[in-house]
């Protein structure tokens, strides 16, 4: 639904007169905010220092050890 520049309580009435928003959203169960950041704490726990390395352009970065096969068949 488009804002329209309107406030959110018109465009709260707008989703209810389509039929976008019924009564099931109050018996929704809430979702605690601070739940997100447990999931990504224990994702970067997982992480090694090296899959967190990025390069000047926010790329991971390659490791060095590693060889590209674009690398090896260059030196053929």
């Amino acid at each position: 639904m488009e804002l329209e520049h309107d406030k959110p309580t018109v465009v709260a009435l707008r989703e209810i007169a389509a039929g976008l928003t019924t009564a099931d959203i109050l018996h929704e169960e809430e979702v605690d905010p601070m739940d997100a950041f447990e999931i990504v704490d224990e994702a970067l726990t997982d992480l090694d220092d090296d899959d967190l390395k990025m390069d000047a352009k926010g790329e991971p970065a390659e490791d060095s050890n590693k060889t590209d096969a674009t690398e090896s068949s260059n030196e053929e």
